[in-house]
């Protein structure tokens, strides 16, 4: 067996290995993939339960991506949405004018309708989505990392 240490923080996961055969880092590369759509699609599901979904934008842009190099295998869960990170970690904005981007005017409620409108700004709680979604899947990461090393290495010997 293979001596893995994988150590987990609230962002990040770690895996420890001095040299990384190619055969170990096809099974790494194989399970970032794996569980780096998992976390991505949990939280994209955390986001449709958390947030007052309309338009579905901020869940779809919720990606997954991979990255390696050499013997660095670097999966990454994250928003390409504008609010995602006052979503993510809360925040303030200012007051500010909302006013319609592709109409003459916005519509308010059921019938009421203006050019623009005055939003007062606001304090927003993080919703940690895909913190979360992070937080409910290391352990399973972890074990999935140490069981693909464990067996690349076994079938190497």
């Amino acid at each position: 067996m293979a001596d893995v240490e994988v150590k987990i923080n609230s962002r990040r996961v770690n895996l420890m290995l001095e040299k990384m055969p190619p055969n170990v880092r096809a099974a790494v590369v194989d399970t970032v993939i794996k569980q780096g759509g998992t976390i991505a699609d949990l939280a994209r599901s955390r986001a449709e339960q958390l947030l007052q979904v309309h338009t579905g934008k901020f869940v779809s842009r919720i990606r997954f991506r991979l990255r390696a190099r050499g013997n660095r295998v670097t999966g990454r869960v994250y928003s390409t949405h504008p609010a995602a990170a006052i979503l993510e970690f809360g925040g303030t904005t200012k007051p500010h004018q909302i006013v319609p981007r592709k109409a003459r005017a916005l519509l308010i409620g059921n019938d009421h309708f203006a050019a623009r409108v005055q939003h007062p700004g606001g304090h927003y709680q993080g919703r940690m989505i895909i913190l979360g979604a992070f937080d409910q899947s290391k352990e399973a990461l972890a074990a999935a990392l140490e069981a693909a090393v464990d067996n690349a290495v076994t079938q190497s010997e």
